[in-house]
């Protein structure tokens, strides 16, 4: 889902692509690369932290 947007938002910022533009281009591209990152670190540390409860869980106090 969120690929699919920013591939069109890429489709349009390529329709006006000017010189100031560049700049606009980068910062969104970091921005949605940041977005992304949170978004797996989320993931990532859910599962982590699932495991880590499972492997405590499993051994006797």
């Amino acid at each position: 889902m969120l690929m699919l947007l920013y591939i069109k938002g890429g489709e349009r910022q390529s329709q006006y692509y000017g010189s100031h533009c560049l700049f606009e281009m980068i910062l969104k591209d970091s921005f949605f690369l940041l977005c992304c990152s949170i978004f797996y670190l989320e993931i990532f540390s859910e599962f982590v932290s699932a495991g880590i409860r499972s492997v405590y869980n499993d051994q006797p106090v």
